[in-house]
């Protein structure tokens, strides 16, 4: 979004809610949270060693990379209600809370949720 990658997923499953938009279906795992951390460390890594020879592609790779380190994802809404790596619910519709935190786009704390179908942008 904006340029930032706050967290990786299939093409159109990837949405961000306000987390009191967001429904709790049950407690995170810890298998699923080191899961949703090691993503976010693998996609740093890809666009640090992304050796396009394009100037630009090269200056955005670094700007990923940098962007990523500066926004890192909380493992927990400030209200303690979401977790990181969660089954939720948005909209009727179930998805994994895939970031938590401040984002470019608005102001206060979203939540980055990956759908487990085809919905979402």
């Amino acid at each position: 979004v904006m340029g930032v990658a706050y967290f990786t997923c299939p093409p159109q499953m990837g949405v961000f809610a306000q987390p009191g938009q967001v429904q709790a279906s049950s407690t995170a795992s810890t298998e699923v949270m080191e899961q949703t951390i090691s993503q976010r460390a693998a996609y740093a890594e890809e666009a640090s060693s992304n050796s396009s020879t394009s100037s630009s592609s090269t200056a955005r790779a670094a700007r990923s990379k940098e962007e990523l380190a500066r926004i890192p994802s909380n493992r927990r809404t400030a209200n303690g209600s979401v977790s990181l790596g969660q089954r939720v619910s948005f909209g009727g519709k179930p998805g994994t809370v895939r970031y938590i935190g401040e984002v470019k786009f608005a102001a206060g704390e979203w939540v980055g949720l990956e759908l487990t179908e085809a919905t979402g942008v």
